[in-house]
């Protein structure tokens, strides 16, 4: 393997990792861009995640603004 790696330019880590990828995806595996299935789950995952974020940032704006809005109504009977 040191051999190729040499030979190749390419480090022996690399092709270990092809192989792996080999072992588990077959020829498949060894094309750009493809993924294995942890890889694509962790993608889904995150992406949920990002969605989630956007959702509680956007839940905690509303509540926000609506605790803003009663401090006013409230500031305002006060003074009547």
């Amino acid at each position: 393997m040191t051999k190729a790696s040499r030979e190749f330019s390419v480090s022996t880590v690399s092709i270990l990792a092809w192989e792996k990828k080999y072992e588990e995806m077959g020829p498949g595996g060894l094309e750009a861009g493809s993924k294995s299935s942890i890889e694509k789950e962790l993608q889904k995952v995150l992406r949920e995640n990002r969605e989630l974020k956007a959702m509680v940032a956007e839940k905690d704006l509303e509540l926000r603004i609506k605790d803003s809005l009663l401090k006013k109504s409230q500031q305002r009977n006060l003074k009547s």
